[in-house]
């Protein structure tokens, strides 16, 4: 393909990323794995001439992934994505925007007066690949505690209010 000549994976970020919103905007859980250790950009997957894999050696730049955990990654702008991993309530609005410049998050969620956030909170996965210069985070209600190390946020809802959101977007230098 014109990618592996020019270095520009721009087209193939899109449509995962079109992909990537179709799953989230219907609130499907869904895994994507197409992790091939040996593909090349002469054989792909090296297995029924599919080249799906979001890595591939031929995109590597040093030997060692203690160096760089992505080396060698593909499309990572759209695979690497913020998401909730527990939700204090029931998800009802989810959103990325990776290819912005602010790299928006939004997530919506409602609660009932079962909940209880403080036992239960909801926790958020943030990206350092996403967010490199961190992170302005806007909650609707409650309060939320940022671990930029773990890549998370706890986020504690009020319990006066039944609709909850937070949005994440990139710090701009």
């Amino acid at each position: 393909g014109e990618a592996y000549k020019t270095g520009d994976f721009s087209s193939q970020i899109r449509t995962l990323d079109r992909t990537m919103k179709g799953l989230e905007s219907n609130l499907l859980s869904f895994t994507l794995w197409n992790y091939a250790a040996g593909n090349n950009n002469i054989r792909g997957d090296l297995w029924n001439d599919e080249d799906l894999s979001i890595f591939s050696r031929d995109q590597q730049t040093v030997d060692s992934f203690k160096e760089d955990l992505n080396n060698g990654g593909r499309a990572l702008q759209s695979v690497i994505r913020p998401y909730p991993m527990k939700t204090s309530g029931i998800p009802r609005k989810l959103s990325f925007a990776p290819l912005e410049s602010t790299r928006r998050f939004h997530f919506e969620f409602s609660s009932t007066a079962e909940n209880d956030p403080k036992v239960a909170p909801s926790i958020i996965f943030v990206p350092n690949f996403q967010y490199p210069n961190g992170v302005n985070i806007e909650v609707s209600d409650g309060e939320y505690e940022y671990f930029r190390k773990d890549q998370y946020i706890k986020y504690v809802h009020s319990t006066e209010t039944r609709m909850h959101s937070v949005t994440i977007t990139h710090k701009l230098v």
